[in-house]
């Protein structure tokens, strides 16, 4: 029936897999001069680094679908911007600047307040009160608007999963220790090349 709940509905399910297959075929778009550009679509499972980050910190599958949401509308849009130069480098590189200054002190805030005490259970809701605020308060907060005169709630919430796919901030107090890729064994680490010692003149 409807407008009636069911148990049974996989409406939210599908939009979700629904942008997956267009933030496919817009990376498909983009590379289309590049030989064999193929499609893979997941089917059950999105494993990209902002999903995994969201994962991370507990948040529901219903609430999942919102955030590829908006990941996708500010992917497009930004996307379309820079392809059609409406909007320069230095005003995308400004614009995740303030973005990534906005979450930065919360984000200290928030691991002053569980370091040293906290079980994987607390880590986790610590770092969904903070992905609370990404979603409820930074959309209101006029110095994370792209421009004064676009003020959609999907830009500031999207870029923000954009800058999350990239590691760029996080959610879970420890974030990066999850999801960080592993530094290869046996790759020789860089060590500081000490200054060789002056000679002294001869009197």
């Amino acid at each position: 029936m409807s407008g009636s709940s069911s148990p049974f509905d996989a409406s939210a399910s599908a939009l979700g897999y629904l942008y997956q297959c267009r933030y496919a075929l817009l990376l498909a778009l983009e590379r289309a001069e590049e030989p064999n550009v193929s499609i893979s679509i997941e089917k059950l499972d999105d494993d990209r680094i902002f999903v995994c980050q969201l994962l991370l910190v507990g948040l529901s599958l219903a609430r999942l679908r919102f955030a590829q949401e908006d990941h996708y509308r500010a992917f497009t849009q930004r996307s379309r911007w820079v392809k059609n130069q409406l909007v320069g480098f230095d005003e995308e590189t400004n614009y995740e600047a303030r973005l990534i200054a906005g979450w930065r002190e919360r984000f200290a805030i928030m691991r002053e307040g569980v370091a040293g005490n906290g079980d994987d259970t607390m880590l986790a809701q610590h770092g969904l009160r903070l992905y609370e605020w990404i979603v409820l308060e930074a959309p209101g907060k006029c110095q994370l608007w792209v421009r004064s005169d676009f003020q959609a709630e999907y830009m500031v919430k999207g870029s923000y999963h954009m800058l999350a796919d990239q590691l760029r901030v996080g959610w879970h107090p420890e974030y990066e220790a999850h999801l960080k890729p592993p530094v290869p064994a046996g790759k020789p680490t860089k060590q500081r090349k000490q200054p060789s010692p002056r000679k002294r003149a001869k009197p």
